[in-house]
């Protein structure tokens, strides 16, 4: 009577190994999409108060190409977010029924006149859509105070200070130098006017060269001022004034109606919540003195309204948690 082999053969093991490999390869993936599926499913549901999205750096226009197989192993630091990204997420958000809004938390814009004034349009097409846009911003630059202007509220830690204090610009004159070396520049100037090699023919700025640079300088500050005072919904002289003022604490800024709200970071998500009277008023937004939340509660606790039926806090969830 022939002997039955109960125990497969080494070899055996060492030939199905791969097909038991991809077995449980297939039963990890087909787990992996499942459990996807439901939180979608999940977040379509879900109703957002706000995206929070942080915003910093050059924001170039578009998107730095996909890194190759060696750079991504490299210790390169990550490429900046474009202008061209962003917008794709403010357009998902435009179109998202379920998000009531986006904060924008400004971590250091590093960028000019030109990119600051896409950004502004894109904040404005986003508020077009329905979408309440908030901004928190540390800093009150010109740069972004500018941008920050475009939104719907804007809230500052109270050690902020509005130091919009205008344009200015800088010239090097390299005459002397290259004299020094030996050079000198001979230019042919069929007009006073054509300034674009001053700087190398000349030791000092010339008139006209000056009423050029304030002319530039003039017209960009009256654009930029008007921008900000609609933004305020104030006049662009009141604007100007209060520039010619500056700089001030944020609680300065709070009482000339620069900014809407005095917080810090981790106050946002009650200072954004609506309070709702028991009787069924229409809500009202934190705004003015009972919005700077100096006092917050102890650690644990979610601060106290004195109003009843308040909400008291909202959510907040970040890019990679909505989509």
């Amino acid at each position: 009577m022939e002997k039955s082999d109960q125990n497969p053969s080494p070899m055996k093991q060492v030939a199905g190994a791969p097909f038991r490999a991809w077995r449980g390869l297939l039963t990890v993936i087909s787990l992996g999409l499942i459990r996807l599926r439901n939180q979608i499913r999940k977040l379509r549901r879900l109703q957002i108060d706000y995206v929070v999205l942080p915003i910093e750096g050059p924001l170039p226009e578009r998107a730095a190409p996909p890194r190759g197989f060696i750079e991504r192993r490299l210790p390169f630091p990550q490429p900046s977010e474009s202008l061209q990204q962003l917008n794709g997420r403010f357009q998902k958000i435009a179109d998202a029924d379920n998000v009531r809004g986006v904060l924008l938390i400004f971590r250091g814009l590093q960028t000019g006149l030109a990119t600051l004034q896409n950004l502004r349009l894109s904040i404005l097409r986003l508020r077009e859509s329905g979408k309440q846009v908030v901004v928190f911003t540390p800093y009150l630059d010109l740069r972004h105070y500018y941008v920050a202007t475009a939104a719907d509220r804007i809230i500052v830690p109270s050690g902020s200070q509005f130091e919009v204090l205008g344009l200015h610009a800088e010239a090097v004159f390299l005459k002397d130098a290259l004299q020094q070396v030996g050079l000198q520049i001979e230019v042919v100037q069929i007009s006073p006017y054509k300034t674009g090699l001053d700087t190398l023919q000349h030791a000092n700025m010339t008139p006209e060269f000056r009423e050029q640079l304030e002319w530039l300088l003039d017209d960009q500050f009256d654009m930029i001022t008007a921008d900000m005072a609609y933004g305020r919904s104030m006049s662009q002289e009141q604007m100007q004034v209060l520039i010619d003022e500056a700089p001030f604490a944020a609680q300065t800024a709070w009482e000339k109606g620069l900014i809407d709200d005095i917080a810090y970071e981790d106050e946002l998500s009650y200072l954004l919540a609506d309070v709702t009277s028991t009787e069924g008023e229409k809500p009202v937004k934190n705004n003015g003195q009972a919005s700077k939340l100096s006092n917050p509660e102890p650690e644990g606790q979610e601060p106290r309204h004195e109003a009843a039926g308040v909400k008291t806090s909202v959510r907040l969830s970040s890019w990679a948690e909505s989509h």
